[in-house]
């Protein structure tokens, strides 16, 4: 087990170990991605399940929205935690910081390929709260404006694929 794998583990350990269940929190997310832009979010857990994802201005991504799939990899602790684990031995540089208190993590940074342009995937957690504390007033989200030259053939993943080295 490496370094990283060993904090990973007493992180999620200590993450098991608080209990929580319901929460909320802040989530900002950078790369080279086609909704990165609605960032930052507004998410809400209820029994350890989504309750809800909002962009800062209020606006709830319905489950079936596209934008609602490319961040559901990430709208969790244990999501999050699943994420770096996934990436851990993989990808050529994984930076996580854990909140000392609970575990979960703070900040994720990957570079799945360092001499590959484009392929980074950051993410931050802020205004983490027990309990559910973001309230968004459901709303019909606006259509995403189409992004210049990109298509649903040239969108990247939201977990790039890093095998067959």
């Amino acid at each position: 087990m490496s370094e990283k794998q060993a904090e990973l583990a007493q992180n999620e350990e200590k993450w098991r170990q608080a209990g929580i269940v319901d929460y909320s929190f802040r989530l900002s997310i950078g790369c080279f991605c086609p909704y990165s832009i609605l960032g930052p979010l507004d998410i809400q857990v209820i029994a350890t399940e989504v309750s809800s994802i909002a962009t800062v201005n209020g606006v709830v991504l319905s489950p079936d929205a596209p934008e609602y799939n490319f961040f559901s990899p990430y709208v969790t602790v244990e999501r999050l935690f699943s994420t770096v684990e996934a990436h851990l031995g993989i990808a050529d540089e994984v930076n996580v910081t854990y909140d000392d208190q609970y575990g979960f993590p703070t900040t994720v940074f990957i570079d799945n390929r360092k001499l590959t342009t484009d392929d980074e995937l950051f993410l931050r957690v802020s205004a983490f709260e027990i309990g559910a504390a973001f309230t968004a007033t459901p709303t019909t989200a606006p259509s995403p404006t189409p992004i210049p030259g990109a298509s649903r053939t040239n969108i990247p993943a939201a977990l790039p694929q890093t095998g067959g080295r």
